[in-house]
Parts: C-alpha cells; sequence; structure tokens
C-alpha cells in the first residue's frame, strides 16, 4: 500500500518541479526571478506565521485549550475526576498544534506565494536592467534557460514546501501499521477484513523514509514539533510511541484475573517507551500520579492484593503519586520489577503464607531490595518489602499483627470462658472461670493472678454472667466501666449542657438525657445511668478492687503485655535512606532474611524441630545486631516474637508468658557477648535435644550420652539461669511428666542444670564429663517419665544380653552405681529430697519385684562401698530411696 502512496507522492513532487521548470521556460528569467523571489518569502513568512500561530503557548492555541477542557469534562467519565484535566487538555493542544502547523503553513505559503508572485512579476516589467534589450535568437535563448533554472528552483521549493505535511501523514501511517502485529490482528478478528482489501495496507518494506533523506522528513519534523519544559517534542515520534504503547496495550489479556507474566511484560513495554516523549510522560505521570492516590481508583485492595502485600504496593503507590515527567519512567520501572519478581515467584497471587516465606528466604527479599534501591525515590519501599518479611512470618508462626488483633483475641477468649460456664453451678462455675481466666491472661502474658484473678472472674460474672450470650465488646464494656469509676475516685458527677459528666477531668464519658452512657463517641450496651453504679465493674474500680493488670483493658492501645506484635517488632526497624552503604545494607539484610526464614521455614510441632530452629537462630541474631536496618533492639524482638509464637510455644509446651521470661534470659545473655545469641540458643537447643533423647525409648544409650555430654560442655555459670528459665512444668509436662509431678520435676531439673554449672567450673576431662552425661541422662528418664508403662530397667536373659530395653536405660546395679558416683546427679537429689519427702518423680514400678531390686542395689551398694559407719555415704543412699521410692536399712551394715 504504501508503496503505491510513495509512488503518488514522488510523483506529485516531481511533477510540481517540472511544472515549475516549464513555467520558468515560457516565462523567462524575469518572471522566472519574481516566482523564486515570491516563493522564498512567502516560505520565510509563513514559516514565521506559523511558529507564531501555531505554537502550543499562542493566543490561537490558549483558547484551544479552554475549548478541550470544556470538552473533556463533557464527557462525564468516571476516570476523569481522578486527572488534572488541564495536563490532558494541554496535551491534546500540543497534538493539535503539532498537526495543525504543517499545514497551515501550506495554506499560507501558497496563498502568500501566488499573491506575491504577481505582485512582484508587475514590479519587475519595470526595473530596466531586467529587460531585454535585443530581440535576437542568442539572447532569446539565453532568457528563456535563465527562466528554466530560476523555474526548476522554483518548483523545488514549492514542491518542498507542500508535499512535506503528506510525506509526513504518510511516514506516521506507515510506522503505525507497521507496528500491528500479527498477534493483535487476529485478537480482534481483523484477519479477514484485511484480507478482503483489493491492497496490502502491511508492506515488508518502509518506502516513506527516503523522502527523509532529500529533506522532506526533516521540514516535516521542523513544523511538526514543539517544546515542553525545554525539551524538544516531534509529532512523528509522539506518534511513533503512542502505536508503540498501543500494541503493548492492546496485547494484554484483560480477561485473565491474575497479573501473568504477559501484563508484566506488556506494562514493561509501555514503560521502556516512555524516555522517547516527554509529552506522554508529561500526560501519564499526571494520570499515574492522580489514579494511585489514597483515594484514587486504583489500590492495593483493589489489585485484590493479599493483606502482607498491601502495604508494599501501598508504598510504592505514595512515591508514584508524587511522580512527573522526569522521575516517572524509573517510578515506573521499579513498580514492573517488583511485580516482575513477585510474579516470577508466584508471590503476588498467593496466600499461602508458608510458600511466600519459603520463596522470600529463597533470594526474592535479596532481589526486590535491590531493585526498590536503585531507585532512590523508592528506598521507603525498601523498608516496607523488609517489613513484609517480618509481617510473613508473623503469619506462618500464629504472631498478631498489631495490638488490635492481640487484644481482640483476648477479649474474644475471655468471653468465651464465660459462654461455657454457663448453666454451671455457682461454686462450681466459679472455680472454672477463675481456672480458665488464668490460663488465657496467661498465655498472653497478662499479670493477673491469686486474688486479682479471683476478683475479676466474680465481677465479670457478676455483670455478664447471665448475658445468654457474651461476645468480645461485652467484655470490654466491663474494663471500662472499671477504669471509668477508678478515674472518679469518689468525685460527684457534675451536670453541664444537659449532660452528666462521669469524670471531671475526663469529658470523653458523657450521660445522655435518656441515660445511655457514651464513651469516646460509643454507647455502651450492658451499661445505663441507672444500672452503671450498681455494677459489680463501678464497686470494684470506685472502691480500688485490685485486679492486676486487667484494669489496662479498656483498650488495644491500654493494655498491658509483653507479648509482642509483629508491629512492635516493626517499629524498632531503621530505614534504608539512613544507611551509609545501602547497596550493603540490601545484600545483608537479603541473606540475614534468608537464612532465617530457611530456618523457620522447617518449623514442626515437634520438640526436636524446635531445639533446632532455635539452634540456628543464634547465629542470625549475631549477625542482625550489627545491621543498621535490625540492630540489637530487632534482635532482641524477633527472638522474642519467635519464642512467643503459637508455633514455638506449642512445639516446646511453654506457656507465653514462661517464653517472655525465657526470652529476656536470653537477651540479657546476650547483650555485650560478641557471640553472645549463637552461644546462647547453642545452649537452649542442647538442653531441649538432651531432653528429648533422654524421653525417647527408641533412642540408645550412646545417643542419649552424646546428647548431655554436649549440654554439659555448653552449659556454665552465665548461662545456667538462662536455661533454667526455660524448664518449666508446662515443659516437663509436654514432654510426658505425669502432671502432679511436673512442678517437681522441673524444680529438680533446674537443680540439675546449677549443679552441671558448678561441676564445669572444675574444668573436668573428657572421661569426667562422658561419666557424669550417662548418669544425668539416667535421672533425666528417670525424673520426666518415672518409669512410665512398662519396665523400669533392662530385661537380660540368662547370658546377660539385653531382651527388653527398660525405661533409665540399664539394670539396678547399674543404675543406682551410676547415680551414687556422680556429682552432678547426687547433689540433685539431695536438692531434690529437702523439699519432697516422698517420691518427688511421682516412680511407678512394673512389678513389686522390681521394686525390691532398687532397694537391693542401694543395700548392697553400701555395704560394698561403705567404710566403717559411713555416714556421708548412708545420706547420699537415703536420699536416692526418696526418689526412687523404696525403703532401705543401712543401719544394718553397721559393726
Amino acid at each position: 500500500m504504501f508503496l503505491i502512496v510513495a509512488i503518488v507522492i514522488g510523483v506529485l513532487a516531481l511533477g510540481i518541479v517540472g511544472l515549475g521548470f516549464a513555467i520558468g521556460v515560457v516565462n523567462g528569467f524575469k518572471r522566472g526571478l519574481a516566482s523564486v523571489i515570491a516563493v522564498v518569502i512567502a516560505a520565510i513568512v509563513a514559516a514565521l506565521l506559523t511558529f507564531a500561530l501555531c505554537s502550543p503557548s499562542s493566543a490561537l492555541m490558549k483558547m484551544g485549550l479552554d475549548f478541550a477542557v470544556d470538552g473533556i469534562n463533557s464527557l462525564n467519565v468516571d476516570i476523569l475526576q481522578y486527572i488534572a484535566v488541564e495536563k490532558l487538555g494541554n496535551a491534546l493542544i500540543y497534538y493539535a498544534a503539532m498537526i495543525v502547523a504543517p499545514f497551515f503553513f501550506v495554506i499560507v505559503f501558497a496563498v502568500l506565494a501566488l499573491l506575491l508572485s504577481v505582485f512582484l512579476m508587475l514590479g519587475f516589467s519595470f526595473i530596466p536592467i531586467l529587460k531585454r534589450k535585443k530581440k535576437n535568437v542568442g539572447s532569446a535563448l539565453l532568457y528563456h534557460l535563465g527562466g528554466a533554472a530560476v523555474g526548476l528552483l522554483c518548483g523545488i521549493i514549492v514542491s518542498v514546501s507542500c508535499v512535506f505535511p503528506i510525506v509526513g501523514v504518510a511516514s506516521i501511517a506507515e510506522n503505525t501499521v507497521s507496528k500491528v502485529s500479527d498477534e493483535v490482528i487476529e485478537k480482534f478478528g481483523l484477519s479477514d477484513t484485511l484480507n478482503a482489501l483489493p491492497i496490502d495496507i502491511k508492506s515488508e518494506h518502509k518506502v516513506m523514509q527516503y523522502f527523509d533523506y532529500v529533506g522532506f522528513g526533516m521540514l516535516y519534523d521542523a513544523f511538526a514539533s514543539a517544546t515542553l519544559e525545554d525539551e524538544k517534542v516531534y509529532l512523528r515520534e509522539e506518534i511513533d510511541v503512542v502505536a508503540d504503547i498501543a500494541v503493548e496495550v492492546l496485547s494484554l489479556d484483560f480477561e485473565a484475573k491474575k497479573i501473568n507474566e504477559g501484563h508484566v511484560e506488556a506494562v514493561r513495554g509501555v514503560v521502556e517507551n516512555l524516555d522517547r516523549s516527554a509529552l506522554i510522560r508529561d500526560t501519564l505521570a499526571c494520570v499515574a500520579s492522580e489514579v494511585v492516590k489514597e483515594d484514587g481508583p486504583i489500590t492495593p485492595e483493589t489489585l485484590g492484593l493479599d493483606e502482607v502485600l498491601q502495604p508494599v504496593v501501598a508504598e510504592i503507590f505514595t512515591v508514584i503519586s508524587t511522580t512527573d515527567k522526569n522521575t516517572l519512567t524509573a517510578d515506573l520501572t521499579t513498580l514492573v520489577d517488583v511485580v516482575d519478581i513477585m510474579v516470577e515467584r508466584d508471590i503476588l497471587n498467593t496466600s499461602n503464607y508458608k510458600y511466600m516465606l519459603e520463596q522470600l528466604g529463597d533470594g526474592v527479599i535479596t532481589e526486590l531490595l535491590v531493585v526498590v534501591t536503585e531507585n532512590e525515590r523508592m528506598r521507603p519501599v525498601a523498608d516496607e518489602i523488609t517489613v513484609l518479611s517480618i509481617r510473613v512470618l508473623a503469619k506462618e508462626l500464629g504472631v498478631p499483627a498489631d495490638s488490635e488483633e492481640r487484644y481482640e483475641l483476648v477479649m474474644n477468649e475471655v468471653a468465651y470462658v464465660l459462654n461455657e460456664s454457663r448453666g454451671m453451678a455457682e461454686d462450681e462455675r466459679r472455680a472454672k472461670v477463675i481456672a480458665d481466666l488464668g490460663l488465657v491472661f496467661d498465655n498472653y502474658g497478662i499479670k493477673i493472678e491469686g486474688e486479682a484473678l479471683e476478683n475479676v472472674a466474680d465481677g465479670l460474672v457478676a455483670d455478664l454472667g447471665a448475658k445468654e450470650e457474651v461476645n468480645a465488646t461485652d467484655v470490654q464494656e466491663f474494663f471500662i466501666v472499671y477504669g471509668m469509676a477508678k478515674d472518679e475516685s469518689g468525685a460527684e458527677a457534675s451536670k453541664g449542657s444537659g449532660m452528666t459528666v462521669l469524670t471531671e477531668n475526663d469529658s470523653n464519658v458523657v450521660i445522655g438525657e435518656d441515660g445511655t452512657i457514651t464513651v469516646g463517641g460509643v454507647v455502651l450496651k450492658n451499661y445505663t445511668a441507672e444500672s452503671y453504679r450498681n455494677s459489680a465493674a463501678y464497686t470494684m474500680g470506685h472502691n480500688g478492687v485490685e485486679i492486676g493488670d486487667a484494669s489496662s483493658l479498656t483498650s488495644a492501645d491500654d493494655m498491658i503485655s509483653s507479648f509482642l506484635t509483629a508491629s512492635r517488632v516493626v517499629g524498632d526497624l531503621g530505614h534504608y535512606s539512613d544507611c551509609e552503604d545501602v547497596a550493603a545494607e540490601c545484600e545483608k539484610v537479603g541473606a540475614l532474611f534468608s537464612e532465617m526464614i530457611n530456618v523457620l521455614s522447617e518449623i514442626s510441632l515437634s520438640e526436636f524441630d524446635a531445639a533446632e530452629m532455635i539452634g540456628g537462630m543464634g547465629h542470625v541474631l549475631d549477625l542482625m545486631t550489627y545491621s543498621e536496618i535490625f540492630g540489637s533492639d530487632s534482635a532482641s524482638d524477633i527472638i522474642t516474637m519467635v519464642l512467643q509464637s503459637d508455633t514455638v510455644m506449642d512445639s516446646l509446651g511453654l506457656k507465653r508468658s514462661d517464653m517472655t521470661d525465657f526470652a529476656n534470659k536470653i537477651n540479657s545473655y546476650a547483650e555485650g557477648r560478641e557471640h553472645g545469641y549463637e552461644e546462647a540458643t547453642k545452649t537452649i537447643a542442647s538442653t531441649v535435644n538432651t531432653i528429648t533423647k533422654a524421653t525417647d525409648k527408641y533412642a540408645t544409650s550412646a545417643e542419649k550420652t552424646t546428647a548431655t555430654a554436649e549440654l554439659i560442655n555448653n552449659i556454665n555459670k552465665d548461662n545456667a539461669e538462662m536455661i533454667s528459665s526455660m524448664i518449666t512444668g508446662d515443659m516437663i509436662g509436654n514432654f510426658g511428666s505425669v502432671a502432679e509431678n511436673t512442678e517437681t520435676v522441673s524444680d529438680s531439673l533446674k537443680s540439675l542444670i546449677d549443679n552441671m554449672a558448678n561441676y564445669k567450673e572444675g574444668n573436668p576431662d573428657e572421661a569426667s564429663v562422658n561419666k557424669e552425661a550417662e548418669a544425668v541422662t539416667t535421672i533425666l528418664s528417670l525424673a520426666i517419665i518415672g518409669s512410665g508403662e512398662g519396665s523400669m530397667f533392662d530385661k537380660k536373659d540368662e547370658a546377660g544380653e539385653v531382651l527388653e530395653q527398660g525405661a533409665v536405660g540399664s539394670d539396678p546395679d547399674s543404675f543406682i552405681t551410676t547415680v551414687v558416683e556422680s556429682e552432678v546427679v547426687m547433689g540433685t537429689v539431695t536438692d531434690t529430697v529437702k523439699n519432697n519427702e516422698s517420691n518427688p518423680f511421682g516412680v511407678t514400678y512394673d512389678t513389686e519385684e522390681e521394686k525390691q531390686e532398687v532397694a537391693s542395689a542401694l543395700e548392697n551398694y553400701y555395704a560394698e562401698n561403705a567404710t566403717g559407719d559411713d555416714e556421708e555415704l548412708k545420706s547420699k543412699l537415703q536420699d536416692l530411696a526418696i526418689v526412687m521410692d523404696v525403703e532401705i536399712d543401712l543401719d544394718k551394715f553397721a559393726d
């Protein structure tokens, strides 16, 4: 098609030149010269008028701008409410000016050229020097040859001046059509239509470019152009960019419900074309900055993103909302790069937090941080990406995102306790509510115990116990009323403006004329002016009844708790904009998260995995302390959050308040030590592993002894208190101890830890450590499982071969010898017996015969090892007999 167009334009141009030549031959030199001068003057004047009147800033175009703005506003399109219409109208005026200018020039040029030619021809007829004096063949020939030359020149000038707009338009059309891909044609069902045309609109070779070689294109660009803030804008380039962008947009799969790689590549193609067009950048910058504002049509919520991803995209949108033509390309490139990474790893379209966590740990964090920090404006997004990792980690571990979520959990659980006790007898209900509330508050680290807990339980039952269904709001109201009454401090209610203010200092709390109580604009449902002062909540608050930390349960912000939420952890993070070396910090943080997430992503609800996880966290936490983004405060927060999480808490069998104390001990130990966290977590992991092995009936004696020897080597005076804080009754119960013995056993194991630390002070050799490890393993097995089901001791055949391994993994004589000769274990036995007069471990025997074997083994050991009346040995064996729940008579061995 365009070959035909090119031929037609070429013929037209050559025809004009030829016509000029012919007219020059006929008219001669004088008239030809007048025509040349006329067209030159016409071209100059037309050019000046064109640049003056067709400039986007001209008065004529400003009138057009007002018209364009009115026209756009009249369209009544919703999206326009988010766009500065003046900016869009300005773009249209630029395009209009560049389109009109070449044709305006041609019209003005043609009129002026015609008028000037006639005027100059008449004028030249009176110029003597131009008159032909002799009419001979030679002079006539020269005269007409001169006319041919100036006629040819005039033809060329007229040809170029009149044809260049057509060349420009045809060039634009050719470039645009050539960009339409076969896929787009097929997508919109245009194949049959195009095939039916008598001509092929798409040619394999561009032919209009050849007109550029002779100046047509250069002249068109000179007129079809404008200046935008010192940047030159050319219509041909603008249309070319628009065509490229249109093709990319048309190739998008708008029916796809999820963002995919095709979308990413199409948008990337659009962005890559923006640098070629200042006008499009300027217009799109305006559009982009408006549509992604907080109240704009495109938000993270409207995109259907998961809640943990929304803050990252929201921060990107915040940056883009301030973009302009100079920053748009970089800003959108960053956005596309971020989306590309997330789409490639399938993070953008998932709510599977475990999968998301694994992907973040597999280098995605580093990729994202590097991408966003390359654009200085996007560095706040890097902060949100780090926060994203914390949020996903919190989700996977079962940590509430913020105080509101945590508070709602507490209120709902208290309501559940009250509802569960409905219908019970008064005394039974009171006991159950007290016990269950104690678990709830303890679980969330809220210090309400003893008499304070009883007071809370009694007050809640009194005010809410009769309700058919208690909810979180009801529970909150109880604590609000308690708090108001406590603040009132006995002051008389004051009157004012038809409302009674409950407290002189708190105008936020008012009573309306109808008796309703309003707190912070919210009307209470369960308390009115009539019932308020008769309620248990009011009486308790007014009389100063102690209810511990429950007095802070009026709101999420006031709730006192050591339980960390994700938002509290995030609060201690630093900012990339403050880092000395942003690139280096990105690599460091990415590596940290990868290592941390790889450690945590394998968590399962088994004690051994929890131990391995805790052990692996130490190195990561130490590295955090040297990070500008994390630092020691964040390291402290992370280990506390991990230990307090539902997953790890359940895995280790500890209460949340226990985990809080445990985390505090770890942080205290690590503070100021170069490898403090690694040392601490290594010892913790070793402790859990030792207890796990000791209570595992499938573990061999060698495995048990090896695990315990490692613990003894890791323990010392400095970390003993930290390890002891982990050993609670709940933890011991989780490992299989009988419920009534858990507290006694946990106290005994704390003593065992202290005795191991004291033992280490003597710098024992390897052989001594292994001997002690064997004894410690034996007493651990005994203390925690107390024999349990089956035999306590090994059952052997006549040849001495073990047929069935017992709970303690040895025969009675070997057991007694191992324990009595252990400095660590006997110190623990003595400490245990001081506070427990009989069977502190709840030891049980498979048979009475087995029990007698233990008694005999104790007596035999004394008989074989006592020197005279050995009171020290006798005391040890008697203590051990109490622990083993047997009776012995050592006095019979006296001389």
